[in-house]
């Protein structure tokens, strides 16, 4: 049992699951991408099996890395594919027999459940029936007004992963609208809140482990969480959407985001990711058994569960490259802190800076 990494998307998910890996001595190799620098990964190079000479995503590339595999390691020996990037996720699971055929097992439920979860439209209904939260207002395409968010029906289109565009004036939404197409995307009300992650691991017996994650500092446009923090469950019933996620026959990782309004305190859905997210390491941080339950249901093991330190302290996640993006997003909970002290922070739990 051998778990299967792709380097190159969601960077900062790969190092929380290799020093999982590392740190549990459990056995995993990587496949580089095509332009890939190889700075996140440096530490576990030698865990490097295929540099690709693409970024074509195929059925040879995947024949590639089980004939790379095979040639280290014993003939027969499963290897187990890691769901960090969503492009690659959709495309294993339009293929999954055929890659199972070669080899490597997909951890993942059906392409139907997962697709129901993570486009941006289908997700909606379900997470109203699940647990009652309904998403931002939706806006009628022919009479838009700002502030809006257009967000694509279905997160892979044409072979290209589509990304939520934010219109907070005028001049934004006219150049959102240039680059649509409104038979594929839709709009809704922009919402002006206390953005919160669920953090979950779902096994296919039904076995599930959470916790939360306030966001604190976001790269502009909806891009990459920056800085956050573990917190309580600001008031969503957790388990029930767990429990109603099982009866519809999903299984694997899962980070849900909601948004509590200012002003109402009304949850607002904003979307599912069905895959390892970014700020994975406050998993391997606060929550480990949503690592080892990957590792248990996926590889049929039975991993123990590690004693951590204190499940009520706070932990906290940073990407501090990130942060240098012009106009990132201060969500309320980060307060009034000076620019030094944000700094301060980025700098202490830096997720690339932490040692391995």
């Amino acid at each position: 049992m051998t778990f299967l990494i792709f380097t190159g998307h969601n960077d900062r998910a790969v190092v929380a699951l290799c020093r999982f890996f590392s740190l549990h001595h459990i056995s995993f190799v990587l496949v580089a991408s095509a332009d890939e620098p190889l700075n996140a990964t440096a530490s576990w190079r030698e865990k490097i099996i295929l540099k690709r000479s693409t970024k074509a995503v195929n059925l040879a590339l995947f024949q590639e890395v089980v004939t790379a595999y095979q040639t280290c390691h014993a003939v027969g020996s499963e290897l187990i594919y890691c769901p960090t990037t969503e492009f690659i996720n959709e495309f294993v699971l339009q293929n999954h027999s055929v890659i199972e055929s070669m080899g490597i097992k997909i951890p993942l439920p059906s392409q139907e459940v997962y697709a129901r979860l993570t486009n941006k439209e289908s997700s909606i209904a379900f997470t109203k029936s699940a647990v009652g939260i309904s998403p931002p207002p939706l806006l009628d395409w022919s009479a838009l007004r700002v502030p809006c968010v257009l967000k694509p029906k279905q997160n892979v289109s044409r072979g290209v992963v589509q990304y939520p565009q934010i219109c907070l004036t005028e001049d934004a939404l006219t150049t959102a609208l240039e680059n649509v197409q409104p038979d594929e995307w839709f709009a809704q009300a922009f919402v002006e809140g206390q953005s919160y992650y669920l953090c979950a691991y779902l096994t296919q017996s039904g076995e599930f482990t959470y916790f939360w994650q306030i966001n604190l500092l976001q790269q502009p446009n909806g891009k990459s969480i920056v800085l956050a923090r573990t917190c309580r469950n600001p008031g969503v019933d957790a388990e029930k959407l767990l429990h109603a996620l099982h009866e519809a026959g999903f299984r694997g990782p899962l980070m849900m985001e909601v948004i509590q309004e200012v002003g109402t305190n009304t949850f607002h859905f904003i979307e599912f990711n069905p895959r390892f997210w970014g700020p994975l390491q406050l998993a391997l941080d606060a929550c480990p058994d949503v690592l080892r339950l990957f590792v248990n249901d996926a590889g049929d093991v039975d991993l123990l569960a590690v004693p951590i330190e204190s499940t009520t302290r706070e932990h906290w996640y940073a990407w501090a490259a990130g942060a240098h993006m012009p106009n990132c997003k201060r969500y309320p909970a980060l307060g009034n802190l000076s620019q030094q002290t944000l700094t301060d922070l980025l700098a202490q739990h830096d997720v690339f800076a932490r040692p391995y």
